[in-house]
């Protein structure tokens, strides 16, 4: 019987990925009149449309819980949508690019159309320094290189946008419809801080 060493591990800084699954968004009608180049559509700012006012409202709603619920962000800081697009697939296709979020805060995706099961996005681990690249046994959380999460239809997860992920291969001809976003932030930050030390500033973002 395999020895249990859990109750040795001492876990730091965990890194989070905020879930929900919000059954009542429906899919917008008008996105058939939408244009798509590449799988993406030609505009960034698809949550501006009055036909997603619903789903911009809900979004905002559930990033609220993450930086401030879960987070504990100060509320002085107020976080807003800045980038939106839809990305669509309509047959088989190999995975995209690993990838981060550069000038955005967090990043989130909202799953509109997907083949539950087999579509799925791999988080990356963090390779910004190592001695040496190690094999292993076999696999567990504390020596992954990536994982893999498979959403399910109208899954939102957000996530801090540094994090490296990657759309995972399409391997089927039915559509997978995502509805990406970024997030920036506006008002004071470090204003609690630039009384702990003289190297600590305070900035404002509007």
């Amino acid at each position: 019987m395999q020895q249990d060493f859990r109750d040795k591990i001492l876990q730091v800084f965990p890194t989070i990925i905020y879930r929900d699954n919000i059954p009542t968004i429906k899919k917008p009608k008008s996105i058939e009149k939408l244009t798509f180049k590449n799988g993406f559509t030609t505009i960034d700012k698809v949550l501006d449309l009055p036909e997603f006012k619903e789903i911009k409202t809900e979004l905002e709603k559930h990033l609220k819980i993450y930086v401030y619920d879960i987070l504990d962000i100060s509320k002085h800081i107020e976080f807003y949508i800045t980038r939106s697009w839809l990305f669509k697939r309509l047959k088989v296709e190999g995975a995209g690019e690993t990838h981060n979020h550069r000038n955005s805060f967090f990043t989130g995706t909202l799953y509109l159309e997907l083949d539950e099961g087999k579509d799925y996005i791999g988080f990356r681990r963090s390779t910004e320094y190592s001695y040496v690249n190690y094999d292993y046994e076999k696999s567990n959380i504390y020596n992954q290189q990536q994982v893999n999460y498979f959403p399910k239809k109208n899954d939102l997860i957000i996530f801090d946008a540094k994090m490296y992920h990657q759309v995972g291969p399409h391997v089927t001809n039915n559509e997978r419809l995502a509805l990406p976003f970024e997030v920036f932030g506006k008002g004071y930050f470090g204003k609690a801080q630039t009384l702990e030390a003289y190297n600590h500033g305070e900035l404002y973002l509007k």
